[in-house]
């Protein structure tokens, strides 16, 4: 008798449990580690961002946290810097404008994202931006943290998974 009971509470405490861990999927998700979320690593070189004398100036960055790369591959910077909802629509997920970076500075930057979350887009506010690579693309895996470092040079960005 006394066994049967102690089954009986095994089965009952295992289906609460099941039925808690079923219940809270999305806190239990988050408490193992499975939500999206991407780590930057930026690295500023010393000589970023010239200005007409050539003298390196501190650099604005921001993010676009989006669906879909493709339009964003296709739009100019200033459009994007001026108006990226409008011109990326219902890619866009959301837009971070980052802390202005100086040259030399090391940070990590970050950010819990959209499920939805496919590409994270950069784009680099250089004074001399005819001349610059001012647009970088960040493929984003779901449910994982992504790192990445981001080396935002003289000129140009790249970047090292």
């Amino acid at each position: 008798m006394r066994h049967m009971f102690s089954q009986n509470i095994r089965a009952i405490f295992t289906i609460v449990l099941a039925a808690m861990l079923l219940s809270s999927c999305a806190s239990f998700r988050e408490f193992m580690g499975f939500d999206t979320e991407a780590q930057l690593k930026f690295n500023i070189s010393s000589a970023v961002n010239p200005d007409t004398n050539g003298r390196p100036s501190p650099i604005v960055i921001n993010l676009l946290f989006l669906k879909d790369n493709r339009q964003f591959e296709q739009e100019d910077l200033i459009s994007l810097l001026s108006n990226a909802s409008e011109r990326l629509g219902k890619d866009v997920i959301d837009t971070v404008r980052l802390k202005e970076f100086i040259p030399g500075e090391e940070r990590i930057e970050t950010f819990k994202l959209s499920n939805d979350t496919a590409y994270i887009g950069i784009l680099a506010e250089y004074v001399q931006y005819q001349d610059a690579e001012a647009k970088l693309i960040l493929p984003i895996e779901a449910h994982t943290t992504n790192k990445y470092f981001v080396n935002i040079n003289k000129l140009s960005m790249s970047e090292k998974h």
